[in-house]
């Protein structure tokens, strides 16, 4: 138990998990892994997948408060004079891509297994889930900086974080296995919602704690291969990085749907221009408008502290940029659902005309 859970077992030297045999290995046995339980996972009744939902979302939660629990073990471990206040609460809870999306995963599969399967904001969430959780967990493999290199693989720090982040990918998958999850390009504002909601609550952390939380502060990996760009131009490119893998992959999905349908070329023309004619009505004008404000004021209001990181509670006001999209969002669907009912009002007074 205590090669496994013990505070003190390090390697002698260091291991690398970067661009070697050990991250091709740990690749192989990542994706081996995914495809046996996306293929074996068999349960379609409704009480199955309400179980299966519940297990992803305990085993999840054990998983993180284990890793907060051990820390603060460690803490009392190896400091005689460590008490709760000194524990380094920010950073062990910790609010990176990764680890704000565990939490949101937890409340998504629990939201899912009591909620309809149609519910607006159960949808909204689990595209989130896939175009931000899906993408930041695989790019976490891609560059596993993230695996201890002076422990071992069977550590239970190294373990929790390779099933932690292996779950970030699996859960959105499993959503569409058992199609409650429909990876659609007009769905794309929800990703984007998704992106200011991690970067709204890791920028309001990192201005509080001073920590670079899913790189707000700073953006090492630039800074390795000699780019040394200033806040908040690297907060533009990896935005613009990550952005970009997650529309590739809702556009692959998009493709890969209007290939298998090619034999409806008519109605889809129909289905296409009707989707252009709708990018010029209100609610969507509304959302456009919302989300480019809301980008502005994340990059904007940082700039305006004295302090940068401004090391106090003010650094709350960062989460200004979700809280006008949340807004912006309800009314602009708010203005959906009236003209769709209007609409359908239309063609049932049409009907009853027809019928004269």
């Amino acid at each position: 138990m205590n090669y496994f859970f013990g505070f003190d077992v390090y390697f002698y030297g260091r291991i690398s998990w970067m661009f070697n045999l050990n991250h091709l290995m740990l690749i192989f046995v990542v994706v081996g892994i995914l495809c046996a339980m996306y293929f074996g996972l068999h349960a379609k009744s409704k009480r199955g997948v309400f179980v299966t939902k519940i297990t992803l979302a305990v085993l999840m939660f054990v998983l993180e408060t284990g890793r907060i629990s051990w820390n603060l073990a460690h803490h009392f471990h190896s400091n005689e004079y460590a008490t709760f206040a000194n524990f380094d609460w920010w950073w062990r809870i910790s609010f990176s891509m990764c680890a704000i999306m565990k939490w949101f995963s937890i409340a998504t599969l629990l939201l899912s297994a009591f909620l309809r399967k149609d519910n607006r904001a159960v949808t909204v969430m689990k595209n989130i889930m896939f175009g931000c959780a899906l993408v930041g967990a695989a790019l976490a493999f891609v560059y596993p900086d993230m695996i201890s290199t002076s422990r071992s693989l069977l550590h239970f720090i190294s373990v929790q974080t390779i099933i932690s982040h292996f779950l970030l990918i699996f859960v959105p998958l499993y959503f569409i296995k058992i199609g409650e999850l429909k990876v659609e390009i007009k769905n794309m504002w929800m990703v984007l919602l998704g992106y200011v909601y991690i970067g709204s609550v890791a920028m309001s952390a990192a201005q509080i704690a001073g920590r670079p939380f899913s790189f707000m502060l700073n953006q090492p990996l630039l800074e390795s291969i000699g780019l040394n760009i200033g806040f908040p131009w690297h907060i533009m490119i990896t935005f613009g990085v990550v952005f970009s893998i997650s529309t590739a992959i809702y556009g692959g999905f998009e493709i890969a749907r209007l290939i298998k349908k090619r034999k409806e070329k008519e109605k889809r023309a129909g289905k296409v221009k009707e989707w252009l004619k709708g990018l010029l009505k209100p609610p969507v004008i509304l959302k456009v408008l919302t989300f480019a404000i809301a980008l502005a004021l994340f990059f904007t209001i940082p700039l305006t502290f004295e302090n940068f990181p401004v090391l106090s509670w003010v650094g709350l006001v960062c989460l200004a940029p979700i809280l006008f999209s949340a807004c912006g969002v309800l009314i602009s669907d708010f203005l959906q659902q009236k003209e769709a009912k209007k609409k359908h009002r239309e063609i049932q007074i049409q009907e009853r005309l027809s019928r004269i």
